[in-house]
């Protein structure tokens, strides 16, 4: 295996970020360039000398290593979005400084071995010190220049060849399963964060991680574009199918203003849309009260957390989920558990999966929840009961149909469809994501899942 360099991987670059002789590498592209929003995707099969020379002095003794990197891509519209929203030098900080924190933490309280569901570090860059320091982006498009892939990069250990791990088919969407090995994660991963909180008697968690938010308002425009986008493409899908009654369609239109807007704050806002203010917006208002005085509930949340951002090992004989692996961490902040339980299972699952097991994963991930609580010596979140969890996710359903909605469109598209956003150049943020949802009203499949959606939020009185 030869060495070679591609968009600026070098055998110096490697050393550099290693810490060892590298005697040979290889560098591909992961995907298709321009598959990806956020960033290009390699790996990187790098063979390093090792320290260790064995019996022979003489001798090198070499190992390979089996990488995985994110890196920002080749297109100024997409720079210029990360740029505004600071989301690579938040991913990169979540692996450098948020999750070392927690491993810490653990040790601190009794456990001393803890496997988290996140890819291994080596190592990253993020050249976006503005954001990092707290100062306004400069967004003089005269003044901006494009990057070089690896002044902004984060690199992993390569799980799907280190470990098999590998992406569930998209198109098909999760079985139960999956769901439970997802949600298990979760519940650890946000009582972690909880626990940590609640020993260090931190009630704000952006005061001591500024990384742990999200600037929604450097980026609103991009995605109320996008939102607006999404439901025009829905509205006319099922405008082309008779099954759509003129109240359900009506239902719909309706829907998109103002409750949308409240929607997005209330998922990406700075401070949030209250999470009650959900409630006003249903078509059939839910008449459960809370059981005592409710208190936000605030942890850490994955933030993104749909099917193609996690990663699942089989086993080699049932085919069945062993072991997940959450990856594109670039939206985690501090928000509500709910956003992350009610996001992911819209985004992931179909309505059948929904109706038949969303009751038990509540239920599971309440009970693990409360198991990692105990785990880390911390007392429960306040009001947290199995029935006021249902009841805050019952009432976010209004958050799930708009996920729903903005992540079909990318999920239900074949990969002869898919965009390729590197032949976009000269496009603005908001016409680059509206090139992304677009024609999507005339495919079988999206008109198929957009009318189930709709009858299923019908149903249940959201819309």
């Amino acid at each position: 295996m030869g060495s070679q360099d591609l968009d600026g991987i070098s055998k110096e670059f490697l050393e550099n970020v290693l810490g060892k002789e590298v005697e040979s590498f290889c560098v591909k592209h992961l995907a298709d360039t321009g598959d990806n929003f956020m960033s290009i995707l390699y790996n990187l099969d790098v063979t390093v000398v090792s320290e260790d020379k064995g019996d022979h002095k003489d001798s090198k003794k070499t190992q390979l290593l089996h990488l995985f990197s994110k890196c920002y891509p080749n297109h100024q519209g997409r720079q210029d979005f990360l740029n505004s929203s600071g989301v690579f030098w938040k991913e990169l900080d979540f692996y450098k400084v948020w999750v070392p924190e927690l491993l810490k933490f653990a040790k601190e309280v009794g456990v001393k071995e803890l496997k988290l569901e996140f890819p291994t570090f080596i190592a990253g860059n993020a050249t976006n010190a503005d954001k990092e320091s707290g100062n306004e982006n400069n967004n003089n498009k005269e003044e901006t220049k494009l990057s070089g892939p690896f002044e902004n990069y984060v690199m992993m250990v390569d799980c799907c060849k280190t470990d098999g791990f590998k992406l569930a088919d998209r198109l098909v969407r999760l079985d139960k399963d999956h769901l439970v090995l997802v949600m298990e994660a979760l519940a650890k991963m946000h009582a972690l964060s909880w626990a940590y909180k609640s020993d260090k008697k931190i009630d704000v968690i952006k005061e001591k991680f500024p990384s742990l938010q999200f600037d929604y308002a450097n980026t609103r425009s991009v995605f109320e574009n996008m939102m607006s986008t999404t439901f025009d493409e829905a509205t006319q899908a099922l405008k082309s199918n008779p099954e759509i009654d003129s109240q359900m369609l009506a239902g719909f239109v309706n829907f998109k203003q103002p409750c949308c807007t409240a929607i997005m704050e209330a998922l990406f806002g700075e401070p949030a849309e209250p999470e009650e203010e959900m409630e006003k917006y249903f078509r059939v208002k839910p008449t459960e009260v809370p059981e005592t005085t409710e208190v936000p509930w605030k942890v850490v949340i994955h933030g993104d957390c749909h099917m193609t951002n996690m990663l699942f090992r089989y086993n080699a004989e049932t085919d069945k989920p062993e072991e997940v692996v959450l990856v594109d961490l670039q939206l985690s902040r501090e928000a509500s558990p709910i956003i992350d339980l009610i996001y992911f299972i819209y985004s992931s699952t179909y309505l059948e999966t929904r109706q038949n097991h969303s009751d038990e994963l509540l239920e599971l991930y309440y009970e693990k929840f409360n198991y990692y609580c105990d785990i880390f010596k911390a007392e429960t979140l306040p009001g947290f009961t199995l029935k006021e969890l249902k009841r805050r996710y019952q009432r976010s359903k209004p958050i799930g149909l708009l996920v729903a909605l903005m992540i079909s469109v990318f999920m239900l598209k074949e990969k002869s469809d898919t965009v390729q956003m590197d032949s976009l150049e000269g496009m603005s943020q908001e016409e680059i994501m509206q090139s992304m949802t677009k024609g999507r009203n005339t495919d079988t499949r999206y008109i198929e899942h957009v009318s189930l959606l709709v009858k299923e939020f019908y149903n249940d009185g959201v819309i």
